[in-house]
């Protein structure tokens, strides 16, 4: 039985080995593009160093492994210049676009284009501690631990300099409050 378990798991690895090496060959590699700006003659530059990089790694020779560092510290500049200069581009037509939107008094466009160059998002820090200072991490214990924080919060005892009310009869309060007009406002307030 353990014979007849460990063939299956050895086709199936020929199998999931054949499928991911024939899809990436007809379809490329999946890439993440999460920088808007590098072109594709970049993404080129990218894969050719990937390409002496792995070179390096499989060969066993001293000489030739040297002359591919070379070659790889070559390439690795011409990617770094290639990224640097899409980048510039890329923010030369969003500040083109966004003056172009200000002259024509598009507020949204502007809006956008200035949102997209500046704003990055910000971080979110989710860790919530219960009271010994342990991160929780479950959904139901952060929210028992809100409920318990806000509980605490209002269910305060009173303290002992707090003013009560036999304090306040002693105060002349009609003196400090003046009457609030409530009538309608007129226009020269408004204006």
């Amino acid at each position: 039985m353990e014979n007849d378990n460990g063939e299956v798991d050895r086709d199936f690895e020929v199998l999931r080995k054949a499928y991911t090496e024939t899809a990436e060959s007809v379809l490329g590699k999946p890439r993440k593009k999460k920088k808007p700006w590098i072109s594709e003659e970049s993404w080129q530059l990218v894969d050719e160093r990937e390409a002496i990089n792995k070179r390096i790694l499989s060969t066993r020779s001293g000489r030739v492994k040297q002359q591919l560092r070379t070659k790889y510290v070559e390439k690795d500049r011409q990617v770094k210049r290639s990224m640097k200069a899409d980048k510039r581009r890329w923010l030369d037509n969003i500040a083109n676009q966004a003056e172009e939107a200000a002259q024509s008094r598009h507020m949204k466009t502007l809006y956008d284009l200035t949102k997209t160059l500046c704003n990055e998002r910000p971080k979110q820090c989710a860790a919530v501690m219960d009271k010994d200072g342990n991160i929780l991490s479950r959904k139901k214990d952060i929210q028992d631990r809100w409920t318990e924080h806000f509980k605490e919060i209002v269910n305060r005892e009173t303290l002992e300099n707090s003013i009560t009310t036999a304090d306040v009869k002693g105060l002349h309060v009609g003196e400090v409050i003046q009457e609030i007009a409530t009538n309608e406002p007129t226009l020269g307030e408004v204006k």
